[in-house]
Parts: structure tokens; sequence; C-alpha cells
């Protein structure tokens, strides 16, 4: 009778083992999944703040800095428009923010060029 309990405590222990692993990996990917749900939400929302500061930032510059030009108006760009993103929790590096800020500035000196035609 012994061996008989004996089998099937092992057997039921087996079995809540296995449910609980295949349970345990449910969980796991469930989670994973809404971390990169999430990662790809704040990632697009992160983008899209980043790209409107800079937009912003070339518009401020351009009028208030009139004095400075070339580099240096682009780092005071960089500049004004990292305290702001950092403010906000975003992190960009100088060198990706130059060159977002730089495609705005084309953009924004394209349209001032057809409004002068």
């Amino acid at each position: 009778m012994e061996e008989i309990t004996q089998v099937v405590i092992t057997a039921g222990v087996t079995v809540a083992t296995a449910i609980i692993v295949a349970f345990s990996r449910v969980v796991a990917a469930w989670l994973k999944a809404q971390t990169d749900k999430f990662l790809a939400t704040k990632t697009k929302e992160n983008t899209e703040t980043i790209q409107k500061v800079a937009n912003n930032t070339v518009h401020y510059v351009e009028k208030t800095y009139k004095d400075i030009h070339g580099p240096e108006k682009l780092q005071k760009a960089v500049d004004t428009a990292q305290s702001y993103l950092k403010e906000k929790g975003i992190e960009v590096t100088d060198e990706q923010l130059g060159n977002i800020i730089d495609g705005v500035l084309a953009e924004v000196q394209g349209v001032f060029a057809e409004d002068k035609k």
C-alpha cells in the first residue's frame, strides 16, 4: 500500500510541476508581449516628440539667435532641444538630435526658398 501511495504522490508532484512550468511559460510569454507592445508605443511617441521638439527648436533658434551661424547655431539648437527632452525623460544622443535638426532645417529652408519666388 505504501508503494502505491508513493507512486501516486510522485505522479502528483510531477503533474503539478508540469502544470506550474507550463503556466509560468504562458505568463512569461504574455508579459514579454505586453512589454514589447508598450515599448513599441513608447518608441513611437518618443520619436514623434523628438521630431516636434526639433521642429519647434529650429524655428525658435532661427528667430532668436540671428547673430550666430553654422555649427555654433546648430549646437545651440541641439542644447536647447536636449534640455527639453531631458525634462521629459527622453534620451537621444547629440549626434542623432543634430541630424534630425539638420533635416528640419533643410526642410524649413526649402519652404523659405519657395516663399521667396
